[in-house]
């Protein structure tokens, strides 16, 4: 049974790869077309209105009824060909690396993803554009949607870093507040504040929900943190239940170290559980020092340096060397993962390792690529763990998917119906789809990474 629906699903598979090699054509065909009917000196903008003329899309201008004949072939209305003609213009001249990369048959990047990038970078000047043109271009076709759009926000804040620094401190800002008319007795509060202030606010509300918890608290985690928000509208209470517990954001400021000392000692004796807020940042060292340069958090995406410090300001930061990712022949003769070789593998592997993967690691299992065998020694070490969600696991286990090492942080996966993917830090590279006789097939696609 399960052969015969693999059978059909593989008419899909053919069908869909046919599909995207033919919206590449399209794309570059659509190209090709916008560029034919761009008018660069021989019609005026403005004319007598009986007159054949000129429109102005953007930065370009082109032959009226390019609009209507796109929009009759995609059947859409003038409007959103307006707006697919400017982007396609604007994708081939800013844009150019990844506009080739939705008109490569081989590629075979959707146009959308592109779209994608342009309007990340709407704001930016010439050469700002091929600047990140040039760093996001190749992942186009390769990450999903999330990934992708990280990966357009780091670099154009790397391109254009005191604009978003501005856009950053300049930021729309709010707390509303509102009732549910189906339960007049309950009420919303819903805020959009500094990334900071975020974080600290869920430290305080879930360092209160755990005092509540200490003292005996029956109710479930969810109602314990309902309960202690409604606690931090009342700071007296607040502070009567867990004392001082950070100096942070007081005015006025401690007057000397002893007196920030007492403070501090004052809120550990009164607290029971000290909240901690860890961020895992990655950066390059040589970048520490410069405040314009890029750093990825796990669980936030992209900011700059600059903002990672107003991130941390006020607290008391400690400073972990990752383990060097490197040492992946490294292991442990058991089955259980050490904290240091599952630290090495995520420092590794920022997402899970399967196609078209948007996961972040850091709280997904670590899977055994060539599954554990009692009595083999080294088996637990960095190059033979993948982190993975518990799907991929399952179907490699009990649908006979394939996941084969390829180097470090690298998968050669085959699935259930033959289907062929690359998996590595730059992303999902699909290749060639086996069909019942290529018995060479998995072999081949190995040999051509």
């Amino acid at each position: 049974m399960l052969h015969d629906a693999r059978m059909v699903l593989r008419e899909y598979v053919w069908l869909r790869a046919e599909l995207d090699e033919l919206q590449a054509r399209t794309n570059d065909a659509l190209g090709k077309a916008v560029l034919a009917y761009e008018v660069l000196d021989d019609l005026p903008e403005h004319q007598r209105p009986d007159r054949y003329r000129a429109t102005r899309l953007g930065a370009h201008m082109f032959a009226e009824d390019l609009i209507g004949e796109i929009a009759v072939a995609n059947h859409s209305s003038e409007m959103s060909a307006r707006v697919l003609i400017d982007a396609v213009a604007r994708l081939m001249h800013d844009l150019p690396d990844c506009w080739d990369k939705v008109t490569d048959e081989t590629v075979r990047a959707p146009l959308w993803q592109a779209r994608k990038v342009l309007d990340a970078c709407t704001g930016l000047d010439h050469d700002q554009h091929h600047q990140v043109d040039a760093a996001v271009s190749p992942a186009l076709g390769t990450l999903p949607p999330r990934r992708l759009s990280r990966l357009a926000s780091a670099q154009v804040m790397r391109a254009d870093p005191k604009d978003a620094r501005l856009k950053a401190k300049l930021g729309e800002r709010y707390v509303r507040t509102g009732g549910d008319a189906s339960d007049p007795m309950t009420g919303w509060v819903y805020a959009k504040t500094s990334r900071a202030d975020a974080i600290f606010m869920e430290a305080t509300v879930q360092l209160i929900a755990d005092t509540l918890a200490s003292q005996g608290d029956q109710r479930d985690p969810d109602q314990r943190r309902a309960a202690a928000f409604g606690i931090l509208a009342n700071p007296a209470a607040a502070v009567q239940l867990i004392g001082v517990h950070t100096t942070r954001g007081m005015d006025p400021a401690p007057a000397s170290q002893a007196d920030a000392d007492q403070v501090i000692e004052q809120a550990k004796r009164q607290t029971p559980l000290q909240r901690r807020t860890q961020l895992y940042v990655h950066v390059h060292a040589d970048s520490l020092d410069n405040p314009d340069e890029v750093a990825r958090i796990e669980g936030i995406g992209p900011l700059l340096i600059g903002q990672v410090k107003a991130l941390t300001a006020g607290s008391s930061v400690r400073v972990t060397k990752v383990v060097h990712v490197g040492a992946g022949s490294v292991g442990v003769d058991a089955y259980e993962i050490p904290d240091r070789i599952r630290e090495q593998v995520i420092a590794r592997d920022a997402y899970t390792l399967a196609p078209w993967s948007s996961v972040e690691s850091r709280h997904q299992d670590l899977d055994h690529i060539i599954a554990y065998q009692e009595g083999i020694p080294n088996q637990t070490r960095a190059d033979n763990l993948a982190p993975q969600t518990r799907g991929y696991h399952r179907w490699k286990t009990h649908a006979g998917w394939q996941a084969t090492p390829a180097g470090p942080g690298t998968l050669l996966w085959t699935t259930g119906a033959g289907q062929i993917a690359l998996v590595n830090n730059t992303g999902t590279h699909p290749l060639r789809t086996c069909t019942d006789d290529d018995s060479h097939c998995a072999a081949d696609a190995k040999l051509s990474t």
